[in-house]
């Protein structure tokens, strides 16, 4: 990669990050999407619940409804949220990743991500809740995705560190980015733990962002900001 291609990242996530822009189209149709599902819930559920006495039909990761063939529950389980302060948290923190990682990347690369991210945040939690005997707890929220979202940003760290020769550049794209992740983590673990939802599958969904951002960036993607 050429080397300016690294202060160009630096200068990029200084503006989307300090500046608040437009968000990008894929991230406000996630979020829209996100939104609207929730919408359905609360008006189809039952006594004030989002999901009334139906819970499994919405398409929560339950670990054995998967292995009895609901395979899209991997995928879907990202899409659902227990409650209105369950949304708001996972789709700001949304907002902050992608308005910045799709930039960078590109749309479809972010839709792939973020799937890829889903994936691997479910089977981690599907692996886990086998291996614990607990193959019927309930798993619901894009928090595995947005954290497959926070391990692309530190691939991007982790690259910017081994290449830029701006140090003072450097410095500061560190220091706020790990400002970033670090209290994102805290947030995503803290109302997850708080609310009672699992949290395994963070660790699947970090993995997977990790995994493909470092593939992206050793085959030397074409992002279209480059120059």
């Amino acid at each position: 990669m050429h080397r300016g291609y690294h202060e160009n990242n630096i200068r990029l996530f200084h503006k989307l990050y300090v500046s608040k822009i437009k968000i990008p189209l894929i991230t406000r149709i996630i979020i829209s999407l996100n939104c609207f599902i929730f919408i359905i819930q609360f008006f189809t559920g039952e006594n004030g619940r989002q999901f009334g006495d139906r819970f499994d039909e919405f398409g929560v990761l339950i670990p054995y409804l998967v292995l009895d063939g609901d395979w899209w529950r991997i995928i879907t389980v990202s899409f659902l949220h227990a409650n209105i302060a369950h949304l708001a948290i996972n789709m700001l923190v949304l907002y902050c990743f992608g308005g910045f990682i799709e930039p960078v990347f590109g749309r479809w690369r972010l839709v792939i991500t973020y799937l890829f991210c889903t994936l691997g945040a479910s089977l981690i939690a599907i692996l886990i809740s086998f291996q614990q005997g607990n193959d019927g707890t309930v798993y619901l929220g894009a928090s595995g995705s947005i954290m497959g979202l926070m391990g692309v940003l530190f691939a991007l760290f982790l690259d910017g560190l081994k290449r830029s020769k701006n140090k003072k550049a450097l410095f500061n794209y560190l220091i706020n980015g790990i400002q970033l992740i670090m209290f994102n983590l805290v947030l995503q673990t803290c109302i997850d733990l708080y609310f009672g939802y699992g949290i395994v599958g963070h660790i699947g969904g970090f993995l997977a962002g990790l995994m493909i951002a470092t593939y992206y960036l050793k085959c030397d993607c074409k992002f279209k900001y480059r120059k």
